[in-house]
């Protein structure tokens, strides 16, 4: 106290400054904000405790400022996020993608996405003498013939592509060994199969081998 001169007394008051630290989500968390108040200067900064949750498809970085050792002022932390970028990896079983017709370059399937990626639609294979069944793979239950990956999804994916062999007919010719025709027959088999056929049996004739034939045409044959 100090006695002026008039006599009255002056009284000096002093106030300690205090500070408040602050941890905030930001634009893709989901905890709730941290905040201590009343730190002295000097004081050690508090951490963030917890966990730092957010939405789904998007990672913790760091905070937008470096935190200090030691508080020096009111100050606040934002968490700043970066988004996830999940892969697609297929099995085409020997199947092709093939060429754009308009643009004649090869078509493709996305090789990656993330959780903001608008929805796209998986291009389907073709392969010679099979019929595409449908992809099987990542939350489908059974082939389906048209996936699409919504905008929001999120998490590595596989798909693997289905096929069932065509039927197909050939066409049999038997001949005698002087060239004349004796008979024919049709036989169908799938597509890629290894199959025997027995000669048929004609009076007077001596039946020739067995004759092992790939099924490997997609049109008619004539064997």
């Amino acid at each position: 106290n100090t006695v002026a001169g008039d006599g009255s007394t002056i009284l000096k008051v002093y106030f300690k400054q205090q500070f408040t630290v602050t941890y905030k989500p930001g634009i893709h968390g989901t905890f709730t904000e941290q905040k201590t108040e009343h730190l002295d200067y000097g004081a050690a900064t508090p951490t963030f405790v917890g966990n730092k949750t957010h939405e789904e498809g998007y990672e913790f970085t760091t905070w937008d400022k470096t935190v200090e050792s030691t508080v020096t002022k009111s100050v606040e932390y934002v968490a700043e996020w970066s988004i996830i970028n999940y892969t697609i990896e297929y099995e085409l079983n020997g199947g092709t993608l093939g060429v754009d017709e308009t643009t004649h370059q090869p078509i493709t399937n996305p090789a990656t996405y993330n959780v903001e990626t608008v929805a796209f639609t998986l291009n389907n294979p073709t392969r010679a003498g099979y019929t595409f069944k449908g992809w099987t793979g990542t939350d489908l239950a059974t082939a389906t013939t048209t996936v699409t990956i919504s905008q929001g999804s999120t998490g590595n994916r596989e798909y693997t592509a289905n096929w069932k062999a065509n039927s197909y007919s050939y066409n049999i010719v038997y001949k005698s060994n002087s060239g004349a025709q004796l008979g024919t027959a049709t036989v169908s088999k799938n597509f890629g199969t290894t199959n025997t056929i027995t000669p048929k049996a004609y009076t007077g004739y001596t039946s020739p081998a067995n004759q092992t034939v790939v099924w490997d045409s997609t049109t008619a044959k004539t064997i």
